[in-house]
């Protein structure tokens, strides 16, 4: 059965101009598993500048039972 990993990401701005390199952290969890053995056990979905309601679909696109939740 292959595993969804649904990586969820919002940039918070920062006084200090701190900036998250969502990029290359995402680049090396795909290499990562790229090189991984059994690497079709697992599927990367990646959500960009989300916000809190955006969290709840997110998670329902990829689990069927959230998202006949969502729409009840």
């Amino acid at each position: 059965m292959k595993k969804t990993l649904i990586l969820i990401l919002a940039t918070p701005t920062y006084p200090n101009e701190l900036r998250f390199r969502f990029d290359k952290e995402i680049r090396e969890i795909e290499d990562t598993i790229r090189r991984a053995v059994r690497k079709d056990l697992f599927e990367i979905r990646v959500r960009n500048a989300v916000r809190p309601s955006d969290i709840r679909r997110a998670l329902a696109s990829c689990n069927p039972c959230a998202k006949a939740q969502l729409q009840t």
